[in-house]
């Protein structure tokens, strides 16, 4: 048998590799993203850039076309927004879950509190049970926490788009700009993951 402490660890344990589970299928999408963006731009660049293969804000301008070039990155960026704000919901509910079940688990089979629980059924009050699943972790906060990830990352790219715009970027320096942006966007998502996640498993 192992102590409590033990025990505890392997459900932290536990725990953080569902979190590396989620940045990985988190990752796949922003790389899926990528994809999609280098894409577009490339198509873009084709039938746009000069000779000398650049793009200018002011050839997008005159053909009308700066607004349909702006939409389309945002409405591909809002294409993953659904998918990682699920993954990152089933990550807090699952930690929540998980980890509550696992500590109730390792108290009851723990060598150390055998002694405590001798002669009850419970391990919990009925009172304080009802509280601990109705104060579960203010998950609330994840729409608003997500949604400014959403609108950092449309302004991020915007941003970046703009200037390579402005100083004639080639496709290849547009691309990895934008892959940079990506990379900065994936790490918040990241720790936005291990936040949530780190703050169910503390409550």
């Amino acid at each position: 048998m192992a102590s409590l402490e033990s025990l505890l660890r392997e459900v932290r344990r536990i725990e953080e590799h569902r979190v590396e589970l989620t940045e990985k299928k988190i990752k796949s999408i922003y790389r899926s993203l990528n994809k999609d963006l280098s894409a577009f731009i490339g198509e873009e660049y084709v039938k746009y850039a000069d000779k000398d293969g650049k793009l200018f804000l002011s050839y997008l301008d005159s053909k009308g076309k700066r607004a349909k070039f702006l939409s389309e990155i945002v409405k591909n960026v809002d294409g993953i927004s659904a998918d990682v704000k699920q993954h990152l919901m089933d990550l807090v509910d699952a930690t929540y879950e998980k980890t509550y079940k696992g500590i109730a688990k390792a108290v009851k089979e723990a060598d150390d509190t055998k002694e405590l629980l001798s002669g009850t059924d419970t391990l919990v009050r009925p009172e304080v049970l009802k509280q601990a699943v109705n104060n579960n972790i203010e998950k609330l906060t994840l729409d608003a926490v997500m949604e400014k990830h959403r609108a950092e990352i449309v302004a991020d790219i915007q941003q970046t788009l703009t200037v390579g715009l402005m100083t004639g970027d080639r496709y290849e320096t547009m691309a990895k700009r934008i892959q940079e942006r990506l990379g900065v966007s994936y790490s918040k998502a990241s720790n936005i993951a291990r936040t949530e996640s780190h703050r169910n498993i503390e409550s």
